[in-house]
């Protein structure tokens, strides 16, 4: 998963005067972590260093789940340290030092909170998916299973030349000793074999990049990301 750092956004007041404002304020000009997409929705992840085992067991968990890293692509991922906020109210808010998901919409508005150890992926999941379809229109599930299918395409025609790659150097290494029309016929073919190979990898990236480029947003402008 690709994480952005992030913190509480404050406002008014100065280090120690200062308010924290709501989380929906990750998504606003100003206060955006560097990297941010706007428009998309947002996952939002507060952890705690204080129990580093359990803490990689949760992660292994929850965001190494194949659904929850492939969808990830379509949200901002911000990453909060719960020991780096200060005011022991909102830090409690957030999980004290247990570790909380929210999942926002790409106007900040809160969907769902996931508090506790006992989070698991399918939990996440189903609050991307609400994200997903309000921001969308699409299911969250149907996008997932259509990826999968265009990796295993895509891992197929990888492996498939690389077997056709080291036949056609089989065939070079035997006509290098012993030229024949055979092995010429054999080295023709095995390369029209690798070329209609790689058209058919172009069409499946091209389907894959068809089906992402609605959702994916590029970056916020550098000034809209400078508030962190």
């Amino acid at each position: 998963m690709r994480w952005l750092p992030g913190e509480l956004a404050t406002g008014g007041g100065g280090e120690y005067g200062a308010t924290v404002l709501p989380l929906s304020a990750l998504t606003e000009e100003g206060h955006r972590p560097g990297g941010f997409r706007v428009g998309l929705p947002v996952l939002v992840y507060f952890y705690s260093g204080r129990n580093d085992d359990k803490l990689m067991s949760y992660e292994g968990t929850v965001f190494l789940d194949e659904r929850v890293g492939f969808s990830s692509r379509f949200f901002n991922c911000v990453k909060i340290s719960l020991d780096d906020i200060r005011d022991a109210g909102v830090r409690e808010s957030y999980g004290g030092v247990t570790p909380t998901v929210v999942v926002l919409d790409s106007a900040g508005k809160e969907l769902k909170r996931l508090k506790g150890w006992d989070t698991d992926a399918a939990d996440v999941f189903k609050g991307m998916e609400v994200a997903f379809k309000n921001h969308t229109g699409k299911l969250l599930a149907a996008v997932v299973e259509k990826e999968a299918r265009i990796l295993q395409s895509l891992d197929r025609i990888h492996w498939s030349m690389e077997d056709l790659k080291q036949e056609m150097k089989d065939t070079e290494d035997h006509l290098a000793k012993h030229d024949c029309e055979r092995g010429r016929r054999e080295l023709v073919e095995t390369r029209e074999d690798i070329a209609k190979l790689e058209k058919e990898r172009e069409k499946v990236m091209a389907e894959e990049a068809e089906m992402l480029k609605p959702v994916v947003p590029t970056s916020a402008p550098a000034a809209a990301s400078a508030g962190i």
